[in-house]
């Protein structure tokens, strides 16, 4: 990997840029300190940044805005909450972007209309919507220069390359898109599967049957100012268990491909949320345990973003044993292996 040298890397944010075009490699160009240097030429991209107060770029912006306005096709890495969808916004007034959910789609349209520019409009479309209404928009005439895969990783995982590669070949073949088109790889910190140090994580060893009496506890314990997101398997559960806390006098609401969300302080939902910015986590309640390691730092990456600190619980039962084996190692990325309520708890599961 080649590092970026600029004040930027010196100072601890370890941004890493890695060539992958075979053959001869191309110059690694240097990250932006400022937004002026990457937009001195983009007055109205510069007058957005004015406008909602952003003072410098964050890290994976830095070096990832230099690479998109060279042309050069991008992948990009970093935790949550690090400003990676800005970092392909702000270049790319005309694009298709791709994300796995229809939760997510509303959320990236509301940060594309914040920063609409020269006449260039934002819409959204996702299955389960009005059909027809979606093609009038569409057909009114629209701008799709360059493609984005957002979370393209989680996308891959779900199964969704069929449909991305039928997308991509029916684009313009002289596209700008962060599919693996001889593309520079930027990130932030680690390759490595990690959970994010913000997030004190507990990891509770439990019956099945004592998990309502444990969630009912933690929801009667938190303070009236937190807001919690409560991740069950199915969609079913979401809606049983919300309808349970609804009838205990909280303001609840199942979040799951069925259903758009709301403001209430407590959120029950399925693992096709976790990939949502839901604003203001403060605590992440695993109340069944992921199918896998990396839907479980998915999930507790909704809080602790944008340097705030919050707090995850996991329930573990017998049936998660196997999986929840490699829980370990995670917690011990994240400097938790001593926590007496976390660790060893889960010692004890093993």
């Amino acid at each position: 990997y080649i590092e970026a040298k600029s004040v930027v890397a010196r100072n601890s944010n370890n941004i890493f840029v890695d060539d992958l075009k075979d053959g001869e490699k191309r110059t690694i160009p240097n990250p932006v300190c400022t937004f002026e240097e990457a937009f001195a030429h983009y007055p109205g991209i510069m007058e957005n940044i004015v406008r909602v107060g952003f003072k410098k770029p964050t890290p994976i912006q830095s070096q990832a805005w230099p690479v998109i306005l060279k042309g050069t096709e991008l992948i990009g890495i970093a935790q949550t909450g690090t400003g990676k969808t800005l970092s392909y916004l702000l270049p790319d007034p005309g694009m298709l972007v791709l994300n796995p959910t229809r939760e997510l789609a509303p959320q990236i349209e509301a940060e594309c209309n914040k920063y609409s520019y020269n006449g260039f409009k934002s819409i959204c479309i996702f299955g389960g919507g009005d059909r027809k209404a979606q093609i009038k928009v569409v057909t009114s005439g629209l701008n799709f220069v360059n493609i984005c895969l957002d979370e393209a990783d989680r996308m891959l995982d779900m199964g969704f390359e069929p449909q991305i590669m039928k997308i991509i070949l029916d684009i313009r073949p002289d596209r700008q898109t962060s599919y693996l088109k001889d593309p520079m790889m930027v990130y932030v910190g680690t390759l490595d599967l990690a959970a994010e140090n913000t997030v004190h994580q507990t990891v509770l060893f439990v019956q099945e049957e004592e998990k309502k009496a444990y969630i009912f506890d933690f929801i009667d314990r938190i303070e009236p100012q937190n807001k919690v997101l409560i991740f069950v398997g199915e969609k079913v559960k979401a809606d049983d268990l919300s309808s349970d806390l609804c009838l205990q006098g909280k303001a609840v609401q199942s979040l799951h491909g069925d259903r758009e969300q709301c403001r209430v302080c407590i959120l029950v939902a399925t693992d096709l949320a976790s990939g949502l910015h839901v604003h203001d986590i403060t605590h992440v309640f695993n109340y069944d345990f992921p199918r896998n390691v990396e839907e479980y730092v998915h999930r507790i990456g909704r809080t602790g973003r944008a340097g705030r600190s919050g707090a995850s619980v996991t329930l573990v039962t017998r049936e998660d044993w196997k999986i929840a084996s490699e829980l370990i190692t995670i917690l011990e990325k994240s400097g938790q292996v001593n926590t007496p309520a976390g660790i060893h708890s889960f010692h004890y599961v093993c």
